[in-house]
């Protein structure tokens, strides 16, 4: 709850509303967000006698597996199995998702996973016309299904899917994956 509580208080979908106690990676900071959002909900940092770690201390003094997409799923799933992988249907409204875990996104274009957004729960999306993908967030699956929060391009109350819903090429849309890294509890 308190990594959701994070997730929805430092995202948005217009304006600036990074928390400033981070670095922000601009256009790149899906992963250094999770990071915030994963710590403020009580996953403890890993940062002295691992080879694989994940910590932030300021923005000269953290693990790459903090900020960079392929490093967080390899500790997070492989090094120190605090975590465990979900597979997903990209066009349901729904997913096995539960608030505070996280999706993986492949977009499909051949450079394997390279985002990742929180699950902040299910319910009635946020009403925002994205001008790029020419839609409302409730265009998708009837308005409602489960939620997500993300930076890079920042969004709060946004279908899961929003990429996947939103993608006009077909083959690129055929090739498109996400899984949910289900977080176990810190410990």
């Amino acid at each position: 709850a308190k990594a959701v509580a994070y997730a929805k208080k430092y995202s948005c979908n217009a304006g600036n509303c990074r928390n400033p106690a981070y670095m922000s990676f601009s256009s790149t900071d899906c992963a250094n967000f999770v990071s915030q959002a994963l710590t403020a909900g009580g996953q403890t940092q890993w940062g002295s006698a691992y080879t694989w770690r994940w910590y932030y201390v300021n923005s000269g003094n953290r693990s790459t597996s903090w900020s960079v997409v392929d490093w967080f799923v390899r500790f997070w799933v492989d090094q120190s199995h605090r975590a465990t992988l979900k597979s997903v249907s990209m066009g349901s409204a729904y997913t096995a998702a539960s608030g505070g875990d996280v999706y993986l996104y492949d977009w499909g274009k051949g450079n394997g996973y390279s985002h990742m957004s929180m699950s902040t729960g299910f319910g009635k999306y946020g009403s925002y016309y994205d001008a790029h993908a020419k839609k409302n967030y409730t265009q998708i699956t009837g308005g409602t299904g489960d939620k997500m929060a993300q930076h890079s391009t920042d969004r709060d109350g946004a279908p899961w899917n929003w990429g996947y819903q939103t993608e006009t090429d077909p083959k690129v849309r055929k090739k498109m994956r996400t899984v949910i890294i289900h977080m176990k509890a810190s410990g």
